[in-house]
């Protein structure tokens, strides 16, 4: 640090003063000083005077959270300003070790204490080192460096042939789980329906149009998809029901595991969606998170009596029972981005045709 210090001669026949700079001075330090003159008579001195050379801020990172895979809310808390106004403060981030303002930043407002960062722009499944900023006249101060990693949106799996019929199906791994990440096709001696019911099995072609299997696949009601076994809320659900050896129906609460790692409650339904060409025009495909997990979930509707929602709705079975006569869904529509059940709940009559989804066994 330097510090320009001007002082000025107190005898009436010298009244020029002089300046001196004082060098390699610490930061953020108190110094006490005075002039001083000497003459043949001796030296004298003058008031002592005291300063404190500026520092850097002092900087804390924040708590990282909404975590989803293409961004993240951080933050910081500055103390301290180092004795000079803070002209800019914010986060940054990267891909190694140690991230400066001259990586990817926010830049978040002024002056000291809290702030928060939204973080946008990120890469799913992608490790980031990231650490908050401030920045004085002196210079810019870090704080602590935190990692973190986004979400992993879906990763393609191995293809699995169902030995049952020979259909194959495609997969996806999106955490811990994999999903097939097609409508199963199964048929077996699984009556074709024409009239809905509790204790029947039935499937039904996605509206009432057999070329719609291969695409779709089948629309089966409860008594089809449990396959004579008993309701489970379990993770997993233990349940193989309708899906081949080695799979088995996934629970209610292995469908909300599913939206919990995708952890963007808002946008969970057009992260699972896919194929924009068979949904109709809507909130759904025109989403930036449309089709991001490779999950590909089709509008093939429903069956209730009529058929309905095709090229419109997803809507996928769970292995939990409410009741004999419901059963907990998933429900994904062309208007909004989220996953839900029908009217605001979690569940739908069981004598219904939806459509379903299996889950690989551990």
């Amino acid at each position: 640090a330097i510090f320009l210090c001007r002082m000025t001669l107190q005898n009436p026949n010298d009244r020029f003063g002089f300046n001196k700079t004082i060098s390699a001075l610490s930061p953020g330090t108190t110094y006490y000083y005075k002039a001083y003159a000497t003459n043949s008579a001796g030296t004298s001195y003058g008031e002592v005077m005291s300063f404190k050379t500026l520092a850097l801020p002092t900087v804390s990172t924040g708590t990282i959270t909404n975590i989803t895979g293409t961004s993240a809310k951080c933050g910081g808390y500055i103390s301290n300003d180092g004795g000079a106004t803070i002209i800019a403060r914010g986060v940054c981030w990267s891909i190694s070790n140690n991230p400066t303002i001259n990586d990817s930043k926010t830049i978040d407002g002024t002056g000291t204490g809290n702030f928060i960062s939204n973080i946008t722009g990120l890469t799913d499944g992608t490790t980031y080192y990231i650490r908050a900023y401030a920045t004085n006249s002196v210079g810019t101060a870090y704080g602590q460096e935190l990692q973190f990693m986004t979400v992993d949106y879906g990763t393609p799996g191995q293809p699995f042939t169902d030995i049952r019929d020979g259909n194959t199906y495609s997969t996806v791994i999106i955490g811990s789980q994999t999903w097939m990440a097609e409508n199963l096709r199964y048929a077996g001696n699984i009556q074709l329906g024409d009239t809905t019911s509790y204790n029947t099995a039935y499937r039904y072609y996605p509206n009432n149009n057999s070329n719609n299997v291969h695409t779709y696949g089948y629309l089966y009601n409860r008594r089809a998809v449990f396959d004579g076994a008993s309701s489970s809320s379990s993770n997993p659900s233990g349940i193989q029901g309708i899906c081949p050896d080695g799979w088995h129906l996934p629970s209610n609460a292995e469908w909300t595991q599913l939206s919990d790692y995708l952890n963007n409650a808002d946008n969970v339904g057009a992260m699972l969606a896919g194929n924009t060409n068979l949904w109709e025009s809507g909130t759904l495909t025109n989403s930036s998170y449309f089709g991001l997990t490779g999950f590909f979930a089709l509008p093939a509707g429903d069956y209730s009596n009529y058929y309905n929602g095709f090229g419109r709705y997803a809507k996928f079975w769970s292995a939990t029972e409410r009741s004999f006569y419901d059963v907990y869904f998933r429900f994904i529509s062309y208007g909004r981005t989220n996953i839900s059940g029908w009217e605001s709940t979690n569940y739908a009559s069981s004598k219904d045709g939806f459509s379903v989804r299996c889950v690989k066994d551990e």
